[in-house]
This record gives structure tokens, sequence and C-alpha cells, in this order.
């Protein structure tokens, strides 16, 4: 731990998702999720935000999404809820 605090690796803003060939963790992660999530059952909240949020990236402008809660699979969350 006192190594990694001293460097710590620095991680990229971005990385290119890799589908394949031998495995598609991408698809593994959805699968997985849709088995948990029930979604007749579950409230979406905010949706009227995104048009908002949606022109002023358009625009070029940044916007900034806080949480207080933050999952590996929150890209399989949103694919669902949105």
């Amino acid at each position: 731990v006192g190594k990694n605090l001293k460097t710590p690796y620095k991680f990229d803003a971005f990385h290119q998702a890799i589908r394949g060939p031998d495995f598609d963790y991408y698809k593994f992660g959805n699968d997985f999720v849709d088995t948990l999530m029930m979604k007749d059952e579950s409230v979406t909240e905010g949706v009227d935000s995104l048009a908002a949020i949606d022109e002023l990236v358009g625009k070029g402008d940044n916007v900034i999404l806080l949480a207080n809660h933050q999952t590996e699979a929150d890209p399989q969350i949103l694919r669902l809820i949105l």
C-alpha cells in the first residue's frame, strides 16, 4: 500500500472497449445484470434532465454528474433504465 501511495498508477480518462474475440465481457455483464433488476418495479428519476444535459454537451460544455453510489455495473444499469 505504501508503494502505491508514493507512486500511484495513473489511469487514463478513457479506454477503448474490447468486445472479444474470445469473450465479450460487456455482453456477460448485461446478461448478468438483466437477471438482477426488476425493471417493472423500478423507478428512474431525473430523466427530464437528460435533454438539458444532451443540449449542453452538444454545445461543447462539460457536464458533471454526482451520485452517492457507484458500482462496476453502472454501464449495464444505465443501459436498462434509459
